[in-house]
C-alpha cells in the first residue's frame, strides 16, 4: 500500500520518498524492481544514498532502532510547525473545474452518503446551506450545535473528506450559532467551571 500511495503521492506533484524498517527485513526495493542483493551506496560522510526507481527514492536496509529517534523527532518539529500534514497540490489542469452548483451537489452526496450517517450516532448533522467561489458555507446541528468538539467534526473529518472528494474546494466556513446549541454531545463547561479530573 505504502508503494502505492507514494507513486499516486508523486503523481499529484508531491515530493515523496519511501524508508523501509520493516522488522522482517526490506520488502518495499523488491516490489520497485530495485536489488537487495548489493549494500547501499554511501556518501563521503558516511551517510546512505537513497535508491531510485519510477523517480522514487527508497531508504532500504536500515536500522529502525537507529532511525527511531531521528522520525520522532522530524515528526514532532512538523507537527509544532503548525504546517498541514498533506500539502494541497495543483489541480490537474487536465479536469475541468466544477461549477460551484456542480461542487454544491458532489457535497451534498458527500454529506448524505457518509458523512451524516457517521456524525448521526451522537445525533449531529451537517447542512450545506451555499457554495460560493467554490467555498463551502455549512451549519452544524442537533449533537454538534454547541458541541465543545465542532472543528474537530468539522477540520478532522467533514474538511478531510471534502478536500479528498472535491480539491478545488477553496475553504469551509461554518455559519452554525453554536450558543443556540440545545442537546451538544460534548456540552461546553460553564465558564470558571474546573474540568472533572
Amino acid at each position: 500500500m505504502s508503494v502505492n500511495l507514494a507513486l499516486a503521492l508523486q503523481q499529484r506533484g508531491a515530493r515523496v520518498g519511501l524508508v523501509d524498517a520493516d522488522i522482517l527485513g526490506p520488502s518495499i526495493p523488491g516490489m520497485l524492481g530495485i536489488p537487495t542483493a548489493e549494500p547501499p551506496a554511501m556518501t563521503l560522510e558516511n551517510r546512505m544514498i537513497p535508491a531510485e526507481r519510477h523517480g522514487l527514492k527508497v531508504a532500504s536496509d536500515v536500522s529502525w532502532t537507529g532511525l527511531k529517534a531521528a522520525i520522532g523527532a522530524a515528526i514532532r518539529a512538523h507537527i509544532l510547525s503548525g504546517m498541514p500534514s498533506i500539502l494541497g497540490t495543483a489541480a490537474s489542469s487536465g479536469t475541468p473545474a466544477r461549477s460551484d452548483a456542480e461542487l454544491g451537489a458532489a457535497v451534498q452526496e458527500l454529506l448524505d452518503r457518509e458523512v451524516n450517517r457517521s456524525i448521526a450516532s451522537h445525533g449531529g448533522k451537517i447542512s450545506l446551506v451555499d457554495v460560493c467561489d467554490r467555498r463551502l458555507f455549512i451549519t452544524m446541528s442537533g449533537g454538534c450545535q454547541g458541541c465543545a468538539s465542532p472543528q474537530v467534526t468539522l477540520r478532522q473529518g467533514f474538511e478531510v473528506m471534502v478536500k479528498r472528494m472535491a480539491p478545488e474546494t477553496t475553504g469551509i466556513v461554518d455559519a452554525t450559532d453554536h450558543a443556540a446549541g440545545r442537546q451538544p454531545f460534548y456540552p461546553q463547561a460553564a465558564a470558571g467551571t474546573p474540568l472533572a479530573t
